[in-house]
């Protein structure tokens, strides 16, 4: 969310913050372009598939 500009979350007293800072880990790929990765995820998997295929046929 830091990406899209989310720099402060409030977290309801009910809730555990340390809980909440965790599930921020489940998501380690950004699918979108942005600033610090201009490819978007499908582009990068494209590139990634077709430079393995030449490895295999190399």
């Amino acid at each position: 969310m830091f990406r899209c500009g989310f720099d402060a979350f409030a977290v309801r007293e009910d809730k555990d913050i340390a809980d909440a800072i965790k599930a921020f880990d489940d998501f380690t790929v950004q699918y979108q372009g942005a600033f610090d990765e201009p490819s978007p995820l499908f582009r990068r998997a494209a590139l990634s598939a077709s430079s393995a295929s030449a490895k295999v046929l190399a």
